[in-house]
């Protein structure tokens, strides 16, 4: 997730706001194309945008964050809310899917293909299972 608004990062899944609401982390650029959201627009829905954040400050960067300093950084702010917190990583996910049974390549591929080993239909673990 770039600071900016992007053409070339991947798309997020919706978050959601401090108030419980639906965050939609994209937006349709002039050409009518999804586009995702750069982390300053996302903080400033959010209203928790600083003027003067950078992306990673270099407590962050040797991760060791100043305890006392929560907001040094965008990366700080986001990784402190909790749709971020809840989000789970794509190596945890393809790791998941393999302990279902899976192959390597072939829970690589589901988890891409669901998005969740937790979406991964029963049947399509049955066809892997006899592969």
């Amino acid at each position: 997730m770039g600071m900016k608004d992007s053409t070339k990062k991947p798309l997020l899944r919706d978050g959601t706001m401090p108030d419980g609401s639906k965050q939609i982390m994209t937006y349709i650029d002039n050409a009518n194309v999804k586009r995702p959201k750069g982390i300053k627009r996302v903080l400033e829905e959010r209203g928790l945008w600083i003027p003067g954040l950078i992306k990673k400050c270099d407590t962050c960067k040797k991760n060791k964050p100043d305890p006392n300093n929560p907001n040094c950084c965008t990366s700080r702010i986001l990784s402190a809310q909790p749709d971020f917190v809840a989000q789970r990583s794509r190596i945890r996910e393809i790791n998941n899917a393999y302990e279902l049974g899976l192959s390597g390549k072939a829970a690589d591929f589901a988890v891409k293909k669901y998005r969740s080993y937790r979406r991964i239909p029963e049947q399509v673990l049955e066809e892997f299972a006899h592969d």
